[in-house]
């Protein structure tokens, strides 16, 4: 199947926007170096009983056909040296930061700064604290 069931289960207070991204990994030629995301999903959710059930599609074609569409539109301009390497891993991503959109009555639970967090997934980023962590899923490209 070309979806991902995502079943999150969370600690984080309901209200609490936790910003979801699904992308794959890919590289253009030339330069093995630079890593680009191939986006096919990007969205805040929020969480409801403690928890976050989704179904993404795992769509390729839109952020492959963007790339070569600029590509074109930029020709002369812009080097888009082609795609040369594309993961054949899918990454889930899930992201709270207390400097996104987040409703007040969180904030003063999770600290403005997220200065009230702890556990593992909790970060600093600069000079406030994030909760990240991601999964990666092995669902092989497909245009």
């Amino acid at each position: 199947s070309r979806q991902i069931k995502t079943n999150i289960k969370t600690n984080f207070p309901d209200g609490t926007n936790l910003h979801i991204w699904v992308y794959r990994t890919y590289y253009e030629s030339g330069d093995f170096s630079i890593r680009y995301a191939g986006d096919m999903f990007s969205k805040d959710i929020n969480v409801k009983d403690g928890k976050i059930d989704l179904l993404i599609d795992v769509n390729d074609s839109g952020w492959y056909n963007e790339y070569y569409k600029k590509a074109e539109e930029y020709k002369g301009i812009i080097d888009y040296p082609g795609i040369s390497h594309i993961s054949p891993e899918v990454k889930i991503s899930i992201l709270f930061t207390p400097k996104g959109n987040q409703p007040a009555e969180i904030l003063e639970i999770l600290g403005y700064d997220g200065e009230f967090m702890k556990g593992s997934g909790v970060e600093k980023s600069g000079n406030f604290s994030v909760y990240r962590i991601s999964k990666n899923l092995e669902i092989h490209f497909q245009k």
